[in-house]
């Protein structure tokens, strides 16, 4: 590899593929959680879940019951169109109403669904990655590894032979150069300063 000097001139020094992937491998490596922290990530990550999960329901229940309201609505409203109580301008116009709130109510249902699912998938990658990036790195192809580096690093330079990156969060915590203070902070969700 090589400087295409697309920003001015440099010392248009060559490294070899191999020597910057040897780069990238170290900092894979550098991920490490400590197996404690690693069990309060997974004892807090557990208890979120929970809570999450009762708000779901909570979210569903709720959103279920407005509904069914809406339908009772609906039938009435037909009850009342058929007995001739109301007028059939009135009718539709009421229907197009409830209808339009339900299909609200089921976008709802629909995005917490989702939420749900996504929220679970995050942390399950999130885990793997963060506790297997070196194994993770090494088994992918090409263009999984762009992923997985794009994924944990950013402004990625070249200054000389080396190369320079920041470790997104929240990896950064991760790594060999974190603190284990830093760790416990992201695991602790009560965490307060140190010395009060």
């Amino acid at each position: 590899m090589y400087c295409t000097k697309s920003r001015g001139p440099c010392e248009g020094l060559r490294i070899r593929e191999e020597e910057l992937l040897k780069q990238v491998k170290n900092v894979f490596r550098s991920f490490q959680i400590p197996s404690d922290v690693l069990e309060a990530l997974k004892t807090h990550l557990t208890e979120s879940a929970k809570s999450k999960k009762v708000f779901h329901e909570e979210a569903t229940v709720r959103v279920r019951k407005d509904y069914d309201l809406m339908q009772k609505k609906l039938d009435a409203l037909l009850d009342m169109r058929l007995e001739g109580s109301i007028t059939r301008d009135e009718y539709d116009k009421k229907c197009t109403a409830l209808k339009e709130r339900q299909y609200e109510l089921n976008g709802e249902l629909s995005a917490h669904t989702e939420a749900d699912e996504s929220f679970n998938m995050t942390l399950s990658t999130l885990l793997e990655l963060a506790s297997r990036a070196y194994e993770l790195f090494e088994s992918s192809k090409v263009d999984q590894k762009r992923q997985l580096i794009n994924f944990t690093l950013s402004n990625l330079a070249l200054k000389g032979t080396t190369l320079e990156y920041q470790i997104r969060k929240p990896f950064s915590h991760f790594g060999k150069t974190a603190s284990h203070s830093e760790m416990r902070t992201l695991s602790d969700s009560n965490a307060r300063p140190t010395g009060s």
